[in-house]
């Protein structure tokens, strides 16, 4: 299941603008990052081998500090940008020797800054150049004060590096449009096939039983049951169009009111279902599982492994053998197992195994599990998933 992420163009045009960089934050190429900082790690290593006969601990701490901040950098970005403008600040206030690189792992922070927000990074390049030019002059009182020079070219360089990033960040939007074009046309087309075949047939299928119920009195029971079927797939269908339709987005079509699912019932029908086909089991709820209070996300997740549990029995399940199921509730935990007999000749002779594969992380992406095994011919499932608290039916 899944659910698709929120994109880069809707954070900067509804966020405001410390949760847009705390989003960007988390979309930054870290592979690139952690590429950086490895050569910066490098080139100060090389820096200190040079100052290798110094005894200025300072120097040796400044060393460490700039690695632990250029990594820190590549882990956590919005904390790194930070942590490297204030280490870079201070090595201008205290008479301590810096590595020749340490101007690059400043230049760094700027270009991921660039990239979080072009604004702070200007903001942060003219600031930063100004106090640097009155704490020089301030130092070198003696002296002859730095030309402007110099500080000039420092800004540039500065603002290059900041724009390189936000050019990155506008590549980066520009790929996760496309991309996000791509998968709306290809739902696009599912949906017109969904809609045009499996729909329409659907429908056809469930008039055309409604008429032999109607004209066959002693099958009319039989003609029912299978129109249950067929109107619930239609059901399925046409939430599977909602659904891609509205862009695959769970937040949006999730609610997060509870409501509660008559569980017990559910399985029954589907045991009528099976029970027509020519298999039987044995089917324990506990008092405390018969009715689940949960949110709309879980109770889909529920009834879809419900469905997929009998739809596999009798896909490949053994009708002679009976199958086995129990649900109960611990604390807010819903347990289900289930087990069946797998027969030697299957309805069903060719399995992909995606519908076992979907329940299991839809169940993982609502808290839950769902594991199963093979012993023999035998074939058990075991899930759990978190849930409210359980409405008990007193009757």
């Amino acid at each position: 299941m899944a659910c698709s992420s929120h994109g880069l163009n809707a954070v900067d045009r509804d966020a405001p603008l410390c949760a847009t960089m705390r989003v960007r934050a988390k979309s930054v190429p870290h592979s690139l990052l952690h590429g950086i900082a490895a050569l910066w790690t490098v080139l100060l290593a090389l820096d200190s081998y040079l100052f290798v006969r110094s005894d200025d601990w300072g120097f040796w701490c400044i060393v460490i500090v700039e690695i632990a901040s250029v990594w820190l950098l590549a882990y956590k970005p919005l904390i790194g940008v930070v942590g490297i403008g204030i280490v870079w600040c201070l090595a201008y206030t205290v008479p301590i020797p810096t590595p020749s690189s340490y101007v690059n792992v400043g230049l760094t922070a700027v270009g991921v800054l660039g990239y979080l927000s072009m604004p702070f990074a200007v903001v942060f390049s003219i600031s930063f150049v100004v106090v640097r030019h009155v704490m020089r002059v301030v130092i070198l009182q003696s002296g002859s004060p730095p030309t402007m020079m110099l500080e000039i070219m420092m800004l540039a360089n500065m603002l290059v590096v900041a724009t390189a990033g936000f050019i990155v960040r506008t590549v980066q939007k520009a790929v996760h449009k496309r991309a996000q074009q791509r998968r709306q046309h290809e739902r696009l087309v599912i949906v017109s096939g969904l809609h045009d075949v499996a729909c329409n047939n659907l429908v056809y299928a469930l008039l055309l039983l409604r008429q032999l119920q109607a004209a066959d009195d002693e099958r009319a029971e039989q003609f029912s049951t299978i129109a249950i079927a067929v109107d619930d797939a239609l059901m399925s269908v046409q939430a599977g169009i909602h659904l891609l339709q509205s862009g695959g987005d769970c937040s949006a079509t999730t609610q997060e009111h509870p409501r509660t699912l008559p569980l017990q019932k559910e399985i029954e029908q589907q045991k009528q279902r099976v029970h027509v086909l020519g298999f039987d089991g044995l089917v324990s709820v506990e008092v405390n599982a018969r009715y689940i209070t949960a949110n709309d996300e879980r109770m889909a997740a529920l009834d879809g492994l419900i469905h997929e549990l009998f739809g596999n029995l009798v896909k490949y399940g053994d009708s002679t053998h009976p199958y086995v199921l129990t649900a109960d509730v611990q604390g807010d935990v819903l347990r289900i197992s289930w087990c069946n007999t797998r027969a030697t000749q299957p309805n069903i002779r060719i399995s992909s195994g995606s519908g076992i594969a979907a329940c299991t992380r839809i169940l993982e992406q609502c808290g839950g599990t769902l594991s199963t095994k093979h012993d023999g011919d035998v074939w058990c499932a075991e899930a759990s998933m978190p849930v409210l608290m359980p409405v008990i039916d007193i009757r």
